[in-house]
Parts: structure tokens; C-alpha cells; sequence
């Protein structure tokens, strides 16, 4: 139940940013850099994450970049369905966000259930993503260097299509 319980709270700030995201993005998907270390106080711990996913709220951002990288660095196919699929991702989770923000969905029953499931399809979107962002850089100009990023997000879209029906 919990990430449907906070659905709503991460809803309406789906649209902004986390300030201070972009760094820690890089940070979580940049192969070549070390895993950051976590060394948290014994008394300051608090076991939560506050209705927060950076994660899902940088897609904005991420896609747009994504988009200027496939229209100047990839070869025209490949660059073109890239373009699509990140197009029809946006759409999707802005309908979806704007739709939990006004519903506040009951986080026990079935449909709060598929909600969170479909929350979790857009974090996965968004973690190839930043993968592909952050530690492809050289490979994803080359000829198929990005299908991969292009075949996992054609598959989660078609995944949400089972968490709508």
C-alpha cells in the first residue's frame, strides 16, 4: 500500500523538478562513477522518503534532452522512434499524474493498486533513461548504440497499456 498511499503527494509535484535532481540523478545512473556512500545518523534517521521520487519528477527534463540528443546525434530510424516513444511516454504520465492529483485514489483498493503499478512503469521509463543519458554517452551516436533505450521504453509502453484495462 505505501506507493499508492502517496501517490497523490508525488502527483502534484510530478511537473517540478526536485531542486538539486539533476546531480543526484547523475549520480545514481553514471556508471563511471562509485555508487555513492550512505553513512546516515543513528539519530537522525527517518524511515522515509517524504511522498518524493526524484526520480519520476526529472523525467520532464530528461525527455527533453533526450529528444535534442536524438534530432542532432542519431541516425534518422533510430532517432525518430526514440523521439515517438519519449513523446508518447510525456503524454502518458502527464495524464496520469494530472489524474491521481485530482483523485486521490484509495491506496488499499484494486485501482490504487494499479495505480502504483503504474507509477512504477514511469520510474523504470525514467531510470533507462537516465541511464542511457548519463552512461551512454559515447556508445548512443553509433549505429544502434540507442535501440536498446528505444526496445525497453517501447515495452513499458506497452505495459501501461495492461495497467489501464
Amino acid at each position: 500500500h505505501s506507493i499508492a498511499a502517496q501517490l497523490p503527494a508525488v502527483a502534484r509535484v510530478a511537473d517540478r523538478p526536485a531542486v538539486g535532481g539533476e546531480g543526484v540523478l547523475r549520480q545514481l545512473f553514471d556508471w563511471s562513477e562509485d555508487a555513492p556512500q550512505w553513512h546516515p545518523s543513528g539519530r537522525a534517521l527517518r524511515l522515509t522518503n517524504a511522498s518524493e521520487d526524484e526520480i519520476t519528477r526529472g523525467w520532464g527534463p530528461a525527455a527533453d534532452e533526450a529528444r535534442r540528443i536524438a534530432e542532432r546525434e542519431l541516425a534518422g530510424p533510430e532517432g525518430a522512434a526514440l523521439v515517438k516513444v519519449l513523446s508518447e511516454l510525456s503524454r502518458r504520465r502527464t495524464e496520469f499524474y494530472t489524474r491521481i492529483a485530482a483523485e486521490a485514489p484509495d491506496a488499499a483498493s484494486t485501482h490504487g493498486q494499479d495505480q502504483a503499478t503504474e507509477h512504477s512503469v514511469h520510474h523504470a521509463a525514467a531510470s533507462c533513461l537516465y541511464t542511457w543519458l548519463y552512461s551512454f554517452e559515447r556508445e548512443r551516436a553509433e549505429p544502434g548504440g540507442s535501440g536498446w533505450l528505444v526496445l525497453a521504453l517501447q515495452r513499458l509502453l506497452r505495459r501501461l497499456d495492461h495497467t489501464t484495462e
